[in-house]
């Protein structure tokens, strides 16, 4: 199978290729940006008026560096391939079989925030501490981190397009 590298609405979201799919630079430089000019902010504050504003200097320090990232090759994705998907973020892998997927859904965090979810069948459910607390909040046991410039109604399409020609 070949990678095939794209962006949203091109012919090549074939599911008999893999598909790798990127974050959108454009969402994490808007957030990069306002976590630089916020820590800029605390730090000139924490200078005028006290170290209290450096707590919120090292909040949106820490921001900064998420997002840088988020932004680096490989710091971010979302590979569909014909044995399941690998999503990334930070650095930090995870790969399930569609197999292991029940069903995909939505979920609505708060107001104009959506979430791609996965429900994971029973007999792929492990007593992992995160799964069990999104699973408790959520009512999902799995949230992807990005929708990967896409919206998610358009990723839940395309991720059960795949479940459903690899599933066969």
């Amino acid at each position: 199978m070949s990678e095939t590298k794209i962006s949203k609405g091109t012919a090549a979201e074939d599911p008999d290729n893999t598909l790798v799919l990127r974050p959108s630079p454009f969402k994490w430089g808007i957030l990069l940006a306002l976590c630089l000019g916020f820590t800029v902010f605390c730090l000139v504050m924490a200078w005028m008026n006290g170290a209290a504003a450096l707590i919120g200097a090292a909040f949106f320090a820490v921001g900064s560096l998420i997002c840088l990232l988020q932004l680096l090759p490989n710091g971010c994705f979302l590979e569909l391939s014909s044995t399941g998907f690998t999503f990334c973020s930070i650095f930090r892998e995870r790969t399930i079989t569609w197999e292991d997927v029940a069903e995909f859904g939505i979920h609505s965090p708060s107001q104009g925030m959506k979430v791609v979810c996965i429900k994971l069948n029973s007999h792929s459910k492990s007593s992992n501490f995160r799964t069990g607390i999104s699973s408790a909040l959520s009512g999902w046991d799995i949230g992807l981190p990005d929708t990967y410039g896409r919206s998610a109604e358009q990723l839940l399409s395309l991720m059960e397009k795949w479940k459903e020609h690899h599933s066969n």
